[in-house]
């Protein structure tokens, strides 16, 4: 005689809640994607699509987390009044644009970067702002979050700042 809730059918059930479960779990996180657009390449996630707005040279959107770089070539930084010969120029025209102090930015491998908070029709947003060196040109790269969902999303922020490349 077989006991109630043993035998198959409630092997059965478990197999079944056992696969439930896997799937929602591993169907809850995006997978990593590589974006190449415009001499910078970055590696995200799924989640994120790419856009065009004129003012950037790459968008991505993600459904919490917006990225934007903004490519400025050495021959426009001159045009524009900037003598900019090394990163760490770049880096102060920025912070001093920004009226952030020099302490505030912090180097991390390939790039020099600051965290910043900017209210926009009364929503805090954190931008996490990094500035690499292309070979002809300085890039400045900004995730943006909501404010209140930065630390959620501030070790991600930096292992994708840490895959970007420029050329």
């Amino acid at each position: 005689m077989i006991k109630p809730g043993t035998g198959t059918s409630a092997t059965a059930l478990t197999t079944i809640l056992l696969v439930l479960f896997l799937v929602l779990l591993t169907g809850c996180k995006a997978n990593p994607k590589d974006f190449h657009s415009n001499g910078l390449s970055i590696t995200l996630t799924s989640d994120f699509k790419e856009r065009k707005m004129n003012e950037y040279t790459v968008y991505l959107i993600g459904s919490d987390v917006s990225f934007t770089a903004k490519e400025e070539t050495n021959d426009s930084l001159i045009r524009n009044g900037y003598n900019i010969s090394t990163l760490e120029d770049y880096c102060a025209a920025l912070i001093n644009m920004n009226g952030q102090r020099s302490s505030d930015v912090n180097r991390r491998g390939n790039y020099y970067y600051f965290v910043n908070e900017v209210t926009t029709d009364g929503t805090n947003y954190t931008y996490v702002n990094c500035m690499l060196k292309g070979s002809n040109s300085y890039w400045l790269c900004k995730f943006i979050v909501k404010a209140d969902n930065y630390d959620k999303y501030k070790e991600n922020i930096f292992a994708w700042a840490d895959t970007i490349t420029v050329e």
